[in-house]
């Protein structure tokens, strides 16, 4: 990954507070993430994520679920200084490196909720990561990724890109045209399940049942603030506890998937006025009755399903 070191970091090209898809993916995640509380303690989790100045997610996680034991993986080491100054809590600990170099230097004792927020496209490297946290994570944690599924360029390249990229686990019988729009997400979810599960097979090889653990899938979101992004994730559930799962009720949460089915995060673009009006008549299941004032049908549906959680950017003058 030599090549992408050299690019400007994420955080530089992107203004991570304003992207209202992600913004709405990180709302949506806490509040299904606090279902856990019904099982096991949230407080006493750790969080380990990437950062970035912004450290949105942190701010979220620290507020909303009362964890405070936070750490934050950073590779632009020329960036220290920035990092330190941004850094919106003193218990936040920013380890500087790769994930690959970082994670495995972590103690796994405690119960972790780990979002590896990559902002590149998948690679190997980051398929080791997400096994080595199968591997060493505490019983109850979280294990949640995110990938760039943007198509490539030129289009009758894009399986020959992949296939260069991730050697032998291309899906077999993909084709260029499959993997646009969503397809190279949906390639994308499937190599990674299929690494999670193997993962899982691996640390459970040997060991007895009681230890067992199983990886019980909550998440599959696409969304786009410009480029396609897929983030996946989910519990390591002890095997002996899978069935105490359902008291979670994630089966009454929409935007769950326990299935691997995903779930796209659409964002409609409304004016205040507009978002204000239909907000008046929300929540609403009959979407017939809502008077749209102008509003494309479409727009009330995708908003509808998002208006909860979206964001309401301002002008703050300080």
């Amino acid at each position: 990954m030599a090549d992408e070191a050299a690019k400007p970091a994420s955080y530089e090209r992107i203004n991570y507070h304003l992207r209202p898809a992600k913004n709405i993916e990180r709302k949506m995640m806490v509040e299904a993430l606090r279902r856990l509380d019904r099982l096991t303690n949230l407080s006493a989790y750790r969080y380990v994520g990437f950062g970035s100045p912004y450290f949105a997610d942190f701010s979220m996680i620290h507020k909303h679920l009362d964890i405070t034991t936070l750490i934050s993986i950073e590779r632009e080491v020329k960036d220290k200084a920035r990092f330190e100054f941004n850094k919106p809590y003193k218990s936040i600990e920013i380890r500087y490196g790769e994930a690959t170099e970082v994670l495995p230097k972590l103690d796994w004792e405690q119960k972790s909720l780990v979002w590896l927020d990559y902002d590149n496209p998948l690679h190997p490297s980051m398929l080791g990561d997400i096994e080595g946290v199968v591997a060493m994570a505490a019983p109850w944690s979280v294990v949640i990724a995110t990938f760039d599924a943007d198509p490539t360029e030129p289009l009758d390249e894009r399986k020959k890109e992949l296939e260069a990229r991730l050697p032998e686990l291309v899906p077999p019988g993909v084709t260029d045209d499959e993997l646009g729009e969503w397809g190279t997400a949906d390639v994308t979810f499937e190599i990674v399940s299929e690494r999670l599960k193997e993962a899982i097979v691996n640390r459970n090889y040997g060991k007895t049942k009681a230890t067992h653990l199983a990886y019980q899938p909550l998440f599959h979101f696409r969304y786009k603030d410009g480029a396609r992004m897929v983030t996946l994730g989910g519990v390591l559930v002890p095997a002996a506890d899978a069935e105490r799962f359902d008291v979670c009720g994630y089966k009454d949460v929409e935007f769950v998937s326990l299935d691997g089915a995903p779930y796209e995060i659409a964002v409609p673009k409304l004016t205040y006025r507009e978002l204000d009006h239909l907000d008046a008549q929300f929540p609403e299941p009959d979407l017939t009755k809502v008077k749209r004032k102008g509003v494309p049908k479409e727009d009330v549906e995708k908003y509808s399903r998002v208006y909860r959680y979206f964001p309401r950017f301002v002008d703050a003058e300080h």
